[in-house]
């Protein structure tokens, strides 16, 4: 009888020369005097690691781990990756897997690449195609998300003085839907804008400031970003990248949640120093339309830049959220120190910015 292939049976150390002959959805293996020494049904047949050689393969059975048939026979072997294409389609050779890997990763490197950079000119026309209902619904998941966000200061003097100076700067801005700003206990000393118009003030952050000018200055700074759906495109752009993780990942979307989640969060509130910079002019050019003085952002990135430690280049150097993926505080006084105009006036009374600092009490 013709050998095809050596066999194991895995309880003892005889290397069986066998014919090896597929019967229906069997693999029978028969010893040279045509004994039947064992039938692995084609289900239960696996590859051992590194079992596909240019000559010869190396099978295993999933209730017998310790057996081992070894197939020489070229026509058998091509049959086998017919009829087992799952088991030869998963276990390429070593260096064949490190290769597909390597190649995968570097496609996926290039393509996203090109994608983050190229994206960021089609983000503001895509983020206006979005329904309103969808992107209030977005932005109220965002700001549960935040420590404190939901924790809003509710004192009724406050929240009036605060309501007031939102109606003077919603008056001279072209906004693209209704904004809804409050001041809550976050966490850190922040501000953002979330999609659909949530925009939240820290108290810690309010407890940096020193006039009502200078709340009306970050207020109108994230007006502006409303104004420019800077928010929605951010989300756009983070959708966009999660998309072409889920087309390289072949449709994995739990682990693709796991990295998007936190993704989406970097992205969004760390605007590019563009947006910040248009922020910064638009949120000037409305303090001066509603006749308020524009100097309180000059005022507060000077204060804050003699009170914290800053690196060579002038960006914050010690924990301040809002301030820290922002432009340097050289470049935002410059930008930002405006002459006053006749026609400006105080943000609010005394006793309505004093109202504001204890909204939280």
């Amino acid at each position: 009888m013709k050998s095809d292939g050596y066999f194991f049976d895995g309880q003892s150390a005889v290397k069986h020369a066998v014919s090896i002959t597929v019967i229906g959805t069997e693999i029978v293996i028969q010893s040279e005097t045509g004994q039947v020494l064992a039938k692995w049904p084609l289900h239960e047949v696996d590859l051992l690691p590194d079992g596909q050689r240019d000559n010869h393969l190396q099978l295993t059975n999933a209730h017998f781990p310790d057996a081992r048939l070894t197939v020489e026979d070229p026509s058998l072997i091509g049959r086998l990756s017919t009829l087992l294409p799952k088991v030869f389609g998963k276990r390429l050779r070593r260096g064949h897997i490190w290769l597909h890997v390597a190649v995968t990763l570097a496609v996926v490197v290039a393509t996203a690449t090109v994608f983050y950079f190229a994206i960021p000119s089609f983000t503001k026309p895509l983020a206006a195609l979005v329904p309103l209902e969808w992107e209030r619904t977005l932005g109220e998941s965002v700001v549960a998300s935040i420590p404190g966000a939901q924790k809003s200061c509710t004192e009724a003097n406050g929240a009036r003085a605060l309501a007031q100076l939102t109606e003077r700067l919603t008056g001279v801005m072209d906004l693209p839907y209704p904004v809804d700003v409050s001041i809550a206990e976050l966490d850190m000393a922040n501000a953002f804008a979330a999609p659909g118009g949530f925009i939240v003030v820290g108290n810690k952050l309010i407890a940096e400031m020193q006039t009502a000018e200078e709340l009306a200055g970050v207020v109108a700074h994230e007006m502006a970003h409303i104004a420019e759906r800077h928010p929605m495109s951010r989300v756009v752009r983070v959708l966009g990248i999660s998309l072409l993780l889920e087309v390289f990942s072949g449709g994995n979307s739990g682990a693709i949640e796991a990295v998007t989640q936190g993704a989406s969060l970097l992205l969004m509130f760390s605007h590019s120093r563009d947006d910040e910079r248009d922020a910064d002019r638009i949120a000037v050019q409305a303090l001066e339309k509603a006749g308020i003085r524009a100097d309180g952002l000059s005022t507060f990135f000077a204060r804050m830049e003699e009170k914290h430690k800053t690196s060579e280049d002038g960006s914050v150097g010690t924990v301040m959220s809002w301030l820290s993926t922002h432009p340097s505080f050289a470049e935002r006084k410059a930008s930002t120190n405006v002459p006053l105009q006749r026609n400006e006036a105080p943000a609010m009374s005394s006793a309505e910015w004093h109202a504001i600092v204890k909204i939280c009490s």
